[in-house]
């Protein structure tokens, strides 16, 4: 009897230790990932808050936004819905309208705000073909360059392996349009530029096409919603809107697939690596 219970007794003290070193280890390790959470935050703030911000306003604005905009390419009913915008935000000059597309122009490339094709269309509304073009233009681009500049250097062997061979092949300029021309937002295209050594003017001067080219068919589709309707004007607004939604989907699309493949391709050299490395070890422990 007093056997059994000194048993029972240092099995208990046994079950509280080890439920202590239990309670130690998850501590540990919930401390070990908010400290890389935290990590992670402080060193890629500049992606995380755009996004986070981009995401929280489609989220609960998406919704208020589209009610504003119309849903058809109708330019009476553009008129109106623009109309109506004035009357809300009492922007009764030229100057209004324009400070208010810069903010907004703004808070889509740093902030990734929603809705920015509008906000070229609106450029090309107010201002029309030549003066709307070339301010969005000129803005956004110095936007991208202010952005880029600030970006600190920190190369990754993989990514500048990459890039090299691009560079060397001569088709690292056209990979870094398409980038442009895809979806993806800066903050993340931009990563190139710190772990790829890629130099900021190949990166900047392939935005400057894109941003000239894409930006040039959303004012002209402005122009034409604020000239009378007629159904020339419907017909290249539409063909406009088809290729300008086309194209960049099918770069994201090539984008995203080179990306996949170049990360499996970089996870299969280094397992093999590995393995390669362990066999090794092996092999000598054996003849040793």
């Amino acid at each position: 009897m007093i056997v059994s219970e000194i048993v029972s007794e240092s099995d208990i003290v046994d079950m509280f230790l080890l439920s202590e070193c239990d309670e130690l280890y998850i501590h540990d390790i919930t401390c070990l990932w908010m400290a890389r959470i935290l990590t992670l935050l402080l060193e890629r703030w500049y992606i995380i808050i755009p996004i986070c911000v981009g995401l929280s306003v489609t989220l609960f604005a998406g919704k208020e936004l589209n009610s504003v905009i119309p849903s058809d390419w109708n330019a009476t009913t553009w008129r109106e819905s623009i109309d109506e915008v004035n009357e809300a935000l009492h922007m009764t000059s030229k100057v209004h309208q324009i400070v208010f597309l810069m903010t907004l122009h703004l808070l889509q490339v740093l902030m990734l705000f929603p809705m920015m094709h509008v906000t070229k269309i609106l450029y090309g509304f107010w201002l029309g073909p030549l003066w709307g073009w070339l301010l969005c233009c000129v803005w956004e681009l110095v936007l991208i360059g202010g952005y880029l500049v600030r970006i600190k250097i920190s190369p990754v062997r993989e990514v500048v392996d990459i890039v090299s061979e691009a560079r060397v092949r001569g088709v690292l300029w056209g990979e870094l349009v398409l980038l442009a021309l895809s979806h993806t937002p800066l903050q993340v295209d931009a990563c190139l530029l710190e772990f790829g050594g890629v130099t900021v003017t190949e990166f900047w001067t392939a935005n400057v096409l894109v941003t000239c080219v894409m930006t040039f068919k959303n004012t002209i589709c402005g122009h034409l919603l604020a000239s009378s309707f007629s159904v020339t004007n419907f017909a290249v607004i539409t063909t406009i809107i088809t290729l300008s939604t086309l194209i960049p989907t099918i770069a994201t699309v090539y984008v995203s697939s080179k990306t996949i493949y170049k990360c499996v391709e970089i996870y299969r050299f280094k397992a093999d690596s590995d393995e390669h490395t362990d066999e090794l070890l092996e092999h000598k422990a054996v003849i040793v």
